[in-house]
């Protein structure tokens, strides 16, 4: 009959079980608080990055980067991976926006949001009823949304009316100093993280990225999840579209940029799952204001737009690789 252990042999599996389980979380920390101060110690050396009007610039970058980031995130967590047509979709509700400013601004910001949500509510709904794949979708979503946009405008760029409608004041105006353009994105962000912590449809599209399979057994709709997800998507499109489109004055596809690419990046440093299930709102949020502030240094230090991509695809790569190799020795610590 075997032995039960010794207090002193449990007190050492406890112990022993105790460190591992601490030792990942402060290995992901330390290298977080690494990238960090290699961040700091960069701007610091680079000249013009710490003032306060470069601070400022890199909070309106992030806002912009961030609020697509934020749409992004509920895609990932629910297990699809990621959209390529959000900044797309930003740039048309941009155009739809300037397009109906004639109309009035409460108007045109309903319509152009609306618009954005209906354009990915279509694509989740397409990716639910017939588990396509999401990046297919997205991708194909994202050139019929240009060619559709560019034969309607020409190529051209979207004015505003001549006459001031006020709606400016969404990338001038300033409160206590900060942009107006910062607190929408914080708002934003503080408001889809407590929707998908505190409500039923987070609850269940947090289990849909966990194991898709296992929501289905479950009875959840996980069409209806998907449709949603992408239309909280479509949401912080659409209002992202709007600030670009009063910082620019006016809309075009060239709105798009690399907003994709960043925003992408935003989310997974952040530490975002890429297969679903894992990460938060509020993780996008911290990083797309690292993205925006490592893109940031580099412009200051002269990289041309190929450079600042091909550091963007590096910051990819190793967030990828970091948090593919921490999650397998936590599931094996496990």
């Amino acid at each position: 009959m075997a032995q039960p252990p010794s207090n002193r042999e449990g007190r050492s599996r406890v112990s022993a079980g105790s460190r591992r389980f601490v030792r990942l979380p402060t290995r992901r920390s330390c290298v977080l608080l690494a990238g960090v101060v290699a961040v700091v110690v960069v701007a610091a050396i680079t000249p013009g990055a710490l003032t306060s009007f470069n601070l400022t610039a890199i909070l309106i970058s992030a806002s912009v980067i961030g609020i697509i980031a934020i749409g992004e995130t509920p895609i990932m967590l629910g297990g699809n991976l990621f959209s390529l047509s959000l900044a797309t979709t930003s740039a048309v509700s941009a155009m739809t926006f300037v397009s109906l400013l004639h109309v009035g601004v409460v108007f045109a910001a309903v319509a152009a949001i609306g618009v954005a949500v209906i354009i990915n509510a279509v694509q989740g709904a397409a990716i639910g009823f017939w588990a396509a794949n999401a990046v297919l979708v997205t991708l194909a979503a994202d050139g019929l949304q240009q060619g559709i946009a560019s034969t309607l405008t020409g190529d051209h760029y979207v004015n505003p009316p001549p006459t001031d409608t006020g709606w400016e004041v969404l990338a001038d105006g300033r409160v206590l100093g900060i942009p107006i353009t910062v607190y929408i994105f914080v708002g934003l962000g503080i408001a889809m993280w407590l929707f998908l912590r505190t409500s039923v449809f987070g609850m269940q599209m947090y289990m849909m990225g966990n194991n898709r399979l296992a929501a289905k057994a479950a009875g959840l709709r996980v069409t209806a999840l998907t449709i949603g997800t992408f239309a909280l998507a479509g949401l912080a499109a659409g209002v992202a579209g709007i600030l670009l489109a009063a910082g620019n004055r006016s809309a075009s596809l060239a709105l798009i940029g690399n907003n994709t690419l960043y925003a992408i990046t935003a989310v997974l440093v952040g530490g975002n799952a890429v297969g679903g299930g894992r990460g938060s709102v509020l993780r996008t949020m911290f990083g797309a204001i690292g993205v925006a502030a490592i893109a940031n240094l580099a412009v200051l230090r002269g990289y041309g737009n190929g450079g600042q991509i091909a550091v963007q695809g590096a910051l990819i790569f190793v967030v990828v690789v970091f948090l593919h190799v921490t999650r397998s020795a936590e599931a094996k610590a496990g």
